[in-house]
């Protein structure tokens, strides 16, 4: 299978942040949220910026993986 130049990708993993279509705009609008807070992808995914399962699924793995990033410490080996 050939991949489209016309997909559409909900979420993105883009320079060391995740942009969203706002699907709160469509279908008026066509709007990307950037998101580089774990506590913004949480309300990205409460209300409902981003949508469907597999949508929020990838999300909330960029959100764990951004929050993950959020943590200071000099100790990374509990």
């Amino acid at each position: 299978m050939t991949p489209s130049t016309n997909q559409v990708y909900p979420v993105i993993w883009h320079n060391d942040s995740v942009s969203l279509i706002d699907q709160t705009r469509l279908p008026n609008e066509y709007t990307f949220v950037e998101i580089r807070r774990s506590e913004d992808m949480a309300r990205a995914i409460k209300t409902m910026i981003v949508r469907g399962a597999p949508a929020i699924d990838v999300a909330a793995a960029y959100g764990m993986y951004v929050g993950a990033r959020e943590i200071e410490t000099s100790d990374r080996y509990f």
